[in-house]
This record gives C-alpha cells, sequence and structure tokens, in this order.
C-alpha cells in the first residue's frame, strides 16, 4: 500500500505544488487520472482472464462495468475520509519523491496502466487472426 501511495503523492504533488494552484482542483485531477488509471488495469486483468480461459470467445462484458468499481477502489484507497492530506503530509518532507525522474515514472506508470487494455486487445488480434 505505500508503493500506491507513493505513486498517488507524486501525481498530487504535481498538481498541488505545495497550496500555489490557481485553476485547478488538484484532488479531483488526481482523482480523474488514477480514476482512469485503474480501470484501464481493471480492464486489462478481466481480459487477461478472459484470454486465459477461452481465447476465442467474441464477447466479453462491456468495458463501463468497471467504471463503478474503479471509483470505489480509488475513493476508498485515496479520498475517504480526506486521506490524500494524510498522504500529502507524510510525504511532503520526502525529497526523494521530488525529482524529476519520478514525476516521469508516476506519470508513465498511469499511462502504461491506461493503454494496457488497449495493448491486449491489439495483440490478441494479432496473434489470433
Amino acid at each position: 500500500m505505500k508503493i500506491l501511495d507513493k505513486h498517488f503523492y507524486i501525481l498530487y504533488n504535481c498538481y498541488y505544488k505545495d497550496g500555489s494552484y490557481s485553476s485547478d482542483m488538484p484532488n479531483l485531477t488526481v482523482f480523474g487520472i488514477l480514476l482512469v488509471a485503474y480501470w484501464g488495469l481493471i480492464s486489462f486483468f478481466v481480459g487477461c482472464i478472459y484470454l486465459a480461459f477461452d481465447p476465442y470467445a467474441n464477447h466479453a462484458p462491456p468495458l463501463l462495468y468497471y467504471v463503478p468499481l474503479s471509483i470505489l477502489l480509488v475513493y476508498f484507497m485515496f479520498f475517504r475520509n480526506r486521506r490524500y492530506t494524510k498522504i500529502y503530509n507524510t510525504y511532503k518532507d520526502c525529497s526523494n519523491l521530488n525529482g524529476k525522474r519520478l514525476k516521469i515514472l508516476a506519470f508513465g506508470v498511469a499511462i502504461l496502466s491506461i493503454l494496457a487494455f488497449p495493448i491486449l486487445a491489439f495483440l490478441r488480434n494479432i496473434i489470433l487472426l
């Protein structure tokens, strides 16, 4: 769980900027980023399960079924009882988490998790066709 907290802190700190944000609500922005990222990961893992049991199946539950699960997951992990402020206050003094390399890595992980399911679908179509 600590690695997820650190990932959240890096994304949140990119938008929060020590309280000097102007036209953005950093907690909602990071909520949206993580929502889409977790939705991509859940879709990827469910897609892998479907491929493992029946690779030639043309039916799968619509991807929108996983959005409520992603919303609940992100809400309970980071936003319930304003947990995002606790995470920020815990890691704000850690200078290792404020580097440019970790910011690039954190956004790279978020983008890769968003693109995981389309990559899986693309590979499935290449392999099975």
